[in-house]
């Protein structure tokens, strides 16, 4: 990572020390810019799946900090620089910071942490938690989508008289049961082409890519063959997609 904390040692500044004190600042401003553009989208996202409706949010102009307008005035600090330099300083991408915060606020309706409470210690601590237990979260959460869906197609079947195409049909377009868009999509896509399930997956691609884009690293590891190989690559994209007619 990069030292933000560089200093050029007094007056023996050598044009290999300035040099570096410069791409070190570069970087950070880079970053910082960076930070601010997915705090954006994420939070848009968010909002959008929270509310309902497409969110407008765009942070407030004042967060970049300002040169002093009078002698006696003083400078005002770029939020998203300082935010930048602190997390680093903690050894922490804050990249995948922001992105891990808004991940463990899923579909709830909890307002999400405003720019000036991303170095609170409630989003520092649910940073922390969310590295140490999250591939036992995503295990847990896999397994009892796995056998609440195996049950709801038994049922059909057995009680109902489903057939199990018809059955596992029910179950992906059943809003109330606890399944997943990632869950959805995966299992949808996994089904025979001739079922005529696969096309039920285009209903939940653009939602399980916003769930697996930000921990996809996690996903792979616990989930493994059931997320299909072309969509890893695709959600990639998907979520760039997004971002880029969000910011």
């Amino acid at each position: 990572m990069p030292d933000f904390e560089y200093k050029l040692p007094g007056s023996a500044r050598s044009k290999k020390s300035r040099r570096k004190f410069t791409e070190a600042r570069a970087f950070q401003t880079r970053l910082g810019r960076e930070l601010k553009e997915v705090y954006t989208v994420e939070r848009r996202i968010y909002e959008s799946q929270r509310d309902g409706s497409p969110s407008t949010y765009r942070p407030a102009g004042k967060l970049e900090g300002r040169p002093p307008i009078t002698i006696e005035d003083k400078a005002t600090v770029n939020l998203w620089d300082e935010i930048t330099r602190k997390l680093y300083q903690k050894r922490i991408d804050p990249i995948d910071y922001v992105r891990r915060i808004f991940a463990t606020l899923g579909g709830s309706m909890i307002t999400c942490p405003r720019p000036n409470q991303l170095l609170s210690s409630a989003c520092l601590q649910r940073y922390k938690d969310s590295t140490e237990n999250l591939r036992e979260e995503i295990q847990m959460a896999f397994e009892v989508q796995r056998v609440s869906a195996r049950r709801e197609v038994i049922v059909k079947c057995q009680i109902n008289g489903y057939t199990a195409n018809d059955a596992i049909s029910w179950v992906l377009r059943e809003e109330s049961l606890p399944l997943s868009a990632l869950f959805r999509f995966c299992l949808a896509i996994s089904m025979d082409k001739d079922s005529g399930l696969v096309k039920l997956a285009e209903r939940f691609r653009k939602n399980a890519a916003i769930q697996y884009f930000p921990t996809r690293v996690e996903y792979d590891q616990v989930w493994g063959e059931y997320i299909p190989d072309p969509f890893r690559q695709e959600a990639v994209s998907i979520y760039e997609g997004i971002a880029r007619r969000m910011s």
